[in-house]
């Protein structure tokens, strides 16, 4: 494989060691540092494969004999609708554990839930469900160490697996925010998704609003009657 190098100099380094590939010629595996903009060009057999232009653009052949710019996915998730509904429950805080008990939270380790506080000095927000004790308490970590107790309203995130995507807010009956952890540079994104009947019979529609660059509301019903229902899988990804 070739590498040219179009604009200012560049520096190369090894970054691994000189190898033998069993088809091809020799190979090392370098590390191109560059002080200004320049374009790299990656080919094979003489024929250019991939190129980082000079606007940082990541650009391949992707299969169509042409060489074109990639676009990312700039967030996605895969979450379970239909157990995001809000749990009323009391919460007891030691230092910057806090501990929630509410009734039949269905919970794991690692999922994200809104705590909203209702008595007591708990600070409310978006945490990580750190241990689960049984079927109706869990913990998480506060930013804030206090010695306080009360009443406490939780919105339960089923998140299966997720990029940039910080947690799932349950507005109604098939209606979601998707809250990204790094904003996109604008709302002027693409929105791509799927949604799932529960009994695995008849067809759903999924759609979008209130787009913003933090934040999108999808929603899932199911087709022909427009009736919106809690989606047991619901995929959602953003391409910017």
């Amino acid at each position: 494989m070739s590498i040219t190098i179009s604009g200012t100099t560049g520096i190369a380094g090894v970054d691994g060691s000189a190898g033998t590939p069993a088809v091809q010629g020799n190979d090392t595996n370098t590390g191109i540092f560059f002080p200004t903009a320049d374009t790299i060009a990656f080919a094979e057999g003489g024929t250019e494969v991939m190129r980082l232009d000079s606007s940082a653009n990541l650009q391949f052949n992707s299969g169509y004999g042409s060489v074109a710019t990639a676009y990312g996915c700039r967030a996605w998730v895969n979450f379970n609708g239909t157990a995001n509904t809000n749990l009323s429950g009391t919460y007891s805080q030691s230092g910057t554990t806090v501990t929630v008990t509410a009734t039949a939270h269905e919970l794991i380790a690692g999922n994200v839930v809104y705590s909203d506080i209702t008595s007591g000095t708990g600070v409310d927000g978006t945490y990580t469900v750190a241990t689960v004790t049984d079927a109706n308490t869990f913990t998480y970590t506060a930013g804030t160490s206090l010695t306080t107790s009360g009443n406490i309203t939780i919105r339960r995130n089923t998140i299966r697996a997720s990029g940039n995507v910080s947690s799932i807010t349950d507005n109604a009956t098939g209606n979601y925010t998707v809250n990204f952890t790094t904003a996109m540079p604008d709302a002027n994104y693409a929105v791509c998704g799927s949604c799932q009947d529960n009994n695995s019979t008849g067809t759903t529609t999924f759609t979008s609003y209130s787009r913003t660059a933090s934040s999108i509301v999808v929603v899932t019903a199911t087709a022909g009657t427009d009736t919106l229902f809690d989606s047991e899988v619901t995929n959602v990804a953003i391409f910017r």
